[in-house]
């Protein structure tokens, strides 16, 4: 009998080996095609009028060690406020290399932040269910059209999902780590934290979000009467702990990567979310054939979008999950519904006319266990 488990244990280790490795083969394969396929990507009106103007007084900023404030004096609008972190990183590689073709140069830098966002996709699908997972949820990414089109040419949705989907690995490897959470993990999930809010100020919420899954699994894992035990109390004093490191690095890579904000944080960090809350924002989208503005979406807008933008084998396993799966996987489609639900909410307090792009990303979270098979999604 023993020897029984053994073989199995063995031939299960085997298996994860072999996709592991076909995991790492379709991840280089990603990183080496992305870039290449955003060589012929059209220029978007955003960031040829706004954010690599803006991008390049902010880089006059850095260069002078911050005695440069023209990216204030002379801001293109309201670009001032914001956090410009990957539309000034493109121009210090640009001045770094001397490219005089700037903008394949952006598109590429674009399309491996997109490829680093499908790697994490499939890390986080790994974590939930092996190897296998991580595999197959990492070939849905690529080939959902939207998310790879997005990735040549949009320097705000691509990086902050990717930081988005890289600050939700680490909370679940942090969690995964409970109840001895490593400092190597703390560093890691502020800085995806402190680099989403330097691309979208929303990015505030992951902290709230790490707060909120670490405090159910801790009342999760425990009994009423345990919760301030005193095993349970030197717990929560290194959980404490690592989290004021979460939060320590998280600001300091923010401060880096938004000098509007490091001027005056107490002002100008509350300042921006007041003037955020009064744009007003209005564009003419085609939707069934009608020229309509965002504002007046149907209600049935976003479900739409995901459905046409989505792959057929995404939609298909969705569906097939549900059907086939029982009970247990209709639990697991609930779980991960609100998971999408909570991912979804930091677009809405960040910019409210393109919440329904970043939807589109976050629905990508559904799709995760389905990769995984009948596999369940405990950590």
């Amino acid at each position: 009998m023993k020897t029984e488990k053994k073989v199995e244990v063995s031939s299960q280790a085997s298996e994860q080996s072999w996709w592991k490795w076909v995991f790492i083969s379709i991840a280089a394969v990603i990183f080496v095609v992305m870039p290449l396929m955003s060589l012929d990507a059209g220029i978007s009106t955003d960031e040829d009028m706004y954010q690599y103007p803006q991008a390049l007084l902010v880089y006059e900023y850095y260069a002078s060690m911050g005695q440069n404030t023209s990216y204030i004096s002379n801001s293109i609008g309201d670009m001032k406020y914001w956090p410009l972190a990957f539309d000034t990183f493109t121009v210090f590689i640009v001045k770094a290399l001397n490219i005089d073709d700037y903008m394949t140069a952006r598109h590429v830098c674009n399309a491996l932040v997109g490829a680093f966002l499908m790697l994490f996709v499939g890390l986080l699908a790994r974590l939930i269910g092996g190897w296998r997972a991580g595999c197959m949820a990492l070939l849905l990414i690529f080939l959902s059209p939207h998310i790879v089109g997005q990735s040549f040419n949009n320097p705000k949705d691509i990086p902050f999902a990717a930081c988005a989907i890289g600050a939700i690995y680490y909370i679940a490897w942090f969690i995964k780590e409970y109840p001895h959470p490593t400092l190597k993990t703390s560093l890691k999930l502020g800085l995806m934290m402190g680099a989403s809010l330097g691309v979208r100020p929303g990015g505030f919420l992951f902290f709230a979000y790490f707060g909120l899954f670490v405090l159910v699994y801790y009342l999760m894992v425990n009994k009423p009467k345990q919760y301030f035990s005193k095993g349970n109390r030197a717990i929560l004093k290194k959980i404490f702990a690592q989290a004021a490191v979460v939060l320590g690095a998280m600001l300091g890579v923010m401060f880096i990567l938004w000098p509007y904000a490091l001027r005056d944080p107490r002002h100008h960090i509350v300042f921006f979310f007041k003037l955020l809350s009064h744009i007003p924002v209005e564009l003419y989208q085609i939707f069934e054939g009608k020229s309509i503005w965002s504002k007046d979406y149907p209600w049935y807008y976003t479900l739409k979008y995901i459905g046409i933008t989505s792959p057929i084998a995404v939609l298909i396993g969705g569906g097939g999950t549900v059907i086939c799966g029982g009970a247990a996987a209709t639990e697991r489609l609930l779980l991960d519904i609100r998971a999408a639900v909570l991912f979804c909410l930091s677009p809405f307090l960040d910019c409210l006319h393109q919440s329904h792009r970043l939807l589109r990303l976050a629905a990508l979270n559904i799709c995760l266990p389905h990769a995984g098979g009948r596999r369940g999604v405990g950590l």
